[in-house]
């Protein structure tokens, strides 16, 4: 099978299954519309790896041109396009292919639903006009899709389970969504340093910025180590942005530890009791994956899209998004009944080899031939199983 993928920016969340897929005996060829993202690589990302991978670049120029080229001369091919606006130009080359009876995917996150803002921080106003604004937005992108479609209806890999309720919302039937995420190996061999203390030691990796949701945890943990006889939790706090706008000053049981180097984030997170990550709005969250890898246990709100990780294996918690009471009600919780980390380790170990990026594609794979083959029975992601 041929597949021709539509990347806005390829990043290691996805070449990792998409090589897997390559593995597999499958064609992969990439459009990217660049090759590097400025607020990526002030974030700490590294540029992905893009040997033995045949790629091309949508010009700045004459990009409808040549996009209508690529999908006219690979009709035959199935056409994954990574979301429906990440890249400006993929919806009208979208329309076009569903128009010329090519087989589409989209692979799309979910949108905010809250006033937040995803990468730089911008004025409520602005947000408040996006949130109001995105459901329109994609409403009116799947009518126009359903218009120029026909009998070729749009599949929708939907990253997390609430991307999967938007896109029913916006029109898209059931049975032409499957759910999807973001995939990476674990890494082998790392030697875990465990500080033995009484404290449960929780960590945060992510950017310090009000959509990660620091500023709720901090309130929620020292509300449970206040009602302690001693510091229940400790929190270390990792990621680019200013640790004093969140962290108490003289805080022992609050530590910023700095930015992680790209690549090495499962070598910290091995050594901690829990992963926390408390976000109002996160896409997916690959974090989460990174700590389940390791048999670390991880904390997430319900505004996660890979909390579907967490709910189905029991290798974690999650709790109601915004809400301080029940996150502090389950920090309490894990204080008084420490052996449940072990239970909660165990279950995190075994759904680790079911989110490889190698069982990715088999699922991935799995997908297109059942949508577009009509072979085999609808699939069913392992970590939901």
């Amino acid at each position: 099978m041929k597949i021709v993928s539509w990347q806005y920016l390829l990043t290691d969340h996805q070449a990792f299954t998409w090589r897997e897929l390559q593995k597999r005996g499958h064609l992969v060829q990439f459009i990217l519309g660049r090759k590097q993202d400025e607020d990526r690589t002030k974030q700490g990302w590294s540029e992905t790896t893009l040997e033995s991978l045949i790629t091309q670049s949508l010009p700045i120029e004459n990009w409808w041109k040549t996009g209508k080229q690529i999908i006219e001369q690979n009709q035959g091919a199935v056409h994954i396009f990574c979301g429906f606006w990440a890249d400006k130009r993929f919806f009208p080359l979208i329309l076009h292919a569903l128009r010329k009876g090519v087989k589409t995917v989209v692979m799309n996150e979910s949108y905010a639903e809250v006033q937040t803002s995803y990468l730089r921080e911008e004025s409520k106003l602005k947000t408040g006009f996006k949130v109001f604004l995105r459901p329109l937005l994609y409403q009116s992108a799947i009518l126009l899709c359903n218009l120029v479609a026909r009998n070729n209806p749009i599949r929708v890999l939907a990253i997390g389970p609430l991307a999967k309720e938007q896109f029913l919302k916006a029109g898209v039937k059931q049975q032409n969504i499957f759910p999807w995420g973001y995939f990476v190996p674990k890494i082998e061999g790392i030697k875990k340093k465990r500080v033995e203390e009484k404290s449960q030691r929780l960590v945060f990796v992510g950017n310090l910025q009000h959509r990660k949701g620091l500023d709720l945890v901090i309130s929620a943990l020292s509300e449970v180590n206040r009602n302690s006889t001693k510091p229940a939790l400790k929190l270390d706090i990792y990621g680019p942005g200013n640790p004093n706008q969140w962290i108490p000053a003289a805080s022992t049981e609050f530590v910023y530890q700095g930015v992680i180097p790209f690549g090495h984030s499962q070598e910290v997170i091995a050594n901690y009791d829990y992963l926390i990550l408390p976000s109002r709005h996160d896409g997916w969250g690959v974090v989460v994956n990174e700590a389940l890898l390791q048999g670390v246990p991880v904390i997430v709100s319900d505004s996660v899209g890979a909390k579907s990780l967490v709910e189905k294996s029991g290798a974690g918690l999650v709790y109601k998004s915004e809400d301080k009471e029940d996150l502090t009600k389950l920090l309490g919780e894990i204080t008084l009944d420490p052996d449940k980390q072990k239970e909660y380790a165990q279950k995190a170990a075994l759904v680790a080899v079911k989110i490889s990026p190698s069982e990715a594609s088999h699922y991935l794979e799995d997908i297109l031939v059942h949508t577009f083959q009509g072979s085999g029975q609808r699939p069913i992601p392992n970590w939901e199983l």
